[in-house]
């Protein structure tokens, strides 16, 4: 999709910041040893992770924008949506990467974790904008039944 080439024509160094910094208070929070290295990079324990534009979910965001758009939308009904959507993928990409960390300290490889968590996220955001908000009609009117006004 167009949105997701324009995402990544941008670093995204203050997301990639503000991710790995969530990162690093929830492994403190689980009582791991943890440090910042760089922006986007952090030490947990003895394993250094590197933060990209991928693991800001950003990119998932920006392709999900035109499946959100509804033209029965009032623009302040689009933006509370799609920054209700933003604060929501941010808390969900902080649970995968707590549960992918979890999955790599108990013998599984990061990348496989990493893959598979990442991946059932996906997933699971685009079923929910498949089935929540392109089938799911307010019998009243031409929006969404999830958001009514």
């Amino acid at each position: 999709m167009l949105s997701v080439f324009v995402c990544y024509q941008f670093s995204w160094t203050s997301l990639r910041y503000v991710t790995s910094e969530a990162a690093l208070l929830t492994a403190k929070l689980f009582g791991l040893a943890a440090y910042r290295t760089g922006y986007n990079s952090i030490v947990v324990g003895s394993d250094h992770i590197h933060f990209t534009i991928s693991c800001t979910f950003v990119d998932l965001y920006f392709g999900s924008l035109p499946l959100l758009w509804r033209t029965s939308f009032r623009p302040f009904e689009y933006f509370r949506l799609i920054m209700v959507f933003a604060a929501v993928l941010f808390g969900l990409n902080q649970v995968r990467i707590a549960i992918t960390y979890l999955a790599f300290r108990c013998g599984m490889g990061w990348l496989m974790a990493d893959i598979l968590f990442g991946g059932l996220l996906y997933f699971a955001v685009w079923q929910w904008l498949s089935h929540s908000l392109a089938g799911a009609r307010d019998f009243r009117s031409d929006r969404p039944a999830l958001i009514t006004s």
